[in-house]
Formats: structure tokens, sequence, C-alpha cells
């Protein structure tokens, strides 16, 4: 996931989070539109930026865990709204995003999410994503406290989650 949308999905706008966090906003803007990494910053902006964001430096750098981006959507769907979250990630084509840089779990745990959400509001399905719908992961993925009841975690399981081999029981457990 972008830096700008990882900030966006707790402060809603750059300026916000610069001003909670005392990053230069034009430190932020080189940051989100490439023309500067985050190798270039100084310690005391990395430790800001992992500060603001709730994560470690490494997983600034490296990019964050799985549970972190799972929380973040989920918040976001929270805070958003069901058909707001839906209607952002159709337009930005994040899963497809995804999927290119080699992030299918994450392509796909999104993908579910959102047919679930379509389901939930009797929308159709998003056509463009119908070919990623044939793929599954070769290898089951328990989500949260599910590893440690798989058999409860079958029978909970959200349809459109399961159909990728996700065992995820819920989207609205956000916090």
């Amino acid at each position: 996931m972008k830096l700008e949308t990882k900030i966006k999905l707790k402060y809603h706008s750059l300026a916000q989070f610069s001003k909670i966090t005392s990053i230069p906003y034009s430190t932020l803007h080189d940051l989100c539109s490439g023309r500067k990494e985050l190798m270039d910053c100084t310690g005391r902006t990395l430790y800001k930026l992992a500060s603001g964001l709730n994560m470690s430096i490494d997983e600034l750098i490296k990019g964050e865990s799985f549970q972190s981006f799972r929380d973040n959507l989920h918040h976001q769907n929270k805070q958003w709204g069901s058909l707001n979250f839906l209607v952002h990630y159709l337009e930005h084509e994040d899963v497809i995003e995804l999927w290119h840089s080699g992030q299918s779990v994450r392509a796909l745990y999104l993908l579910a999410m959102l047919d679930t959400i379509c389901d939930r509001q009797g929308l159709p399905l998003a056509k463009e994503y119908a070919q990623l719908r044939e793929n599954s992961l070769s290898e089951p993925m328990y989500i949260g406290d599910s590893i440690l009841d798989k058999e409860m975690a079958r029978e909970r399981a959200l349809p459109r989650f399961l159909k990728f081999n996700i065992y995820e029981g819920s989207i609205d457990d956000a916090v």
C-alpha cells in the first residue's frame, strides 16, 4: 500500500498528518509523489512517520504487516461506511495494483472484502476483477483467532473469503 494511502486511512489528509506529526507538509508531499524515498529521510522523520502510522520503522520501510493491512481496511470501512469504502477502492484500483506488485494475498483479501460488501448491499460484483476471482491461495490463510480453532474457522468464514482459501470471520470487527 502506498504511503499516501496509509496516511489517508488514518488521517484523511497529508495536511492533518503533517500537523499531528510535525513533519513538514513538503516532505510528506515529496515522499508521496516519489520525489523523495523513505531511505533518504532522517531517523527522526522515519520515527515520526512510523509513530504516526502506529507501526515500526521496519514495517514502514519494508511494508506493513498483513495484520496492520487488514486492520486498516476494517477501520476505513467502519469510518467511511461500506459504500464509500467500496467506491474508493473501485475507483483507485488498489486490487489490481496489489496483484501486479506481487502482493497476491493482500489483493485477494481486499477483493473478498469488496465482494462481501457488494453482496451485503445487493450490488453486482465489479466485472473488472472476474479474472482475478479465478485465483485462490494454495495454502489456507487463517486470520486472527481462527488459527486457534480451525474447525470453527471453517464454520464462521465469510463465503467470499473462503473462495480464496482465506478464513476470515468478519469485516465489521474494527474497534
